[in-house]
């Protein structure tokens, strides 16, 4: 099964909140899924079946 690896911005699109914002606080929220790192340097990558999992566990708390 393969899974699309997305960056600060697809998920800042998909949130619907600005990059910055998703920097800032959304990252940081408790439970937000680690970040993937290709290469050392490499900008981080997320993996979407994991923020999905994240969006759907913070529409039950809320």
């Amino acid at each position: 099964m393969s899974d699309k690896l997305l960056t600060i911005t697809d998920i800042a699109n998909k949130l619907g909140f600005s990059v910055g914002h998703t920097k800032q606080a959304i990252i940081k929220l408790d439970g937000f899924p680690t970040p993937i790192r290709i290469t050392p340097k490499g900008a981080p990558r997320w993996k979407e079946s994991e923020i999905d999992a994240f969006i759907d566990s913070r529409k039950e708390m809320y």
